[in-house]
């Protein structure tokens, strides 16, 4: 972007993902309030991460469950789940509260 500075603000966290990120995320939560990132691993975990949060750790969520690389997620705001696929041969359907 001519004229337009690009910054970088790395996420991390003690509870980074073991594996490569297969798959991220973004959507907002509690009436719009909250911005999340969703990342999805070959660490066979998603996490959720509050990227604005700068005084504690910004991941606030791992979920486990699936026994392979997880492929791919889509999130769905109306009825708040994840749904998930992985090298498992499996699909999830995963409820955020």
């Amino acid at each position: 972007m001519k004229g337009k500075k690009v910054e970088c603000f790395p996420i991390e966290s003690q509870d980074n993902h073991k594996g490569e990120i297969r798959k991220i995320i973004y959507t907002t939560m509690n009436d719009g309030t909250l911005d999340v990132l969703i990342t999805a691993s070959a660490d066979r975990t998603i996490k959720m991460w509050e990227p604005k949060n700068t005084k504690k750790d910004p991941c606030f969520q791992t979920i486990v469950g699936h026994e392979g690389t997880i492929l791919d997620m889509v999130y769905i705001d109306k009825v708040q789940q994840l749904i998930t696929t992985s090298t498992d041969r499996t699909m999830r359907i995963w409820i955020i509260d």
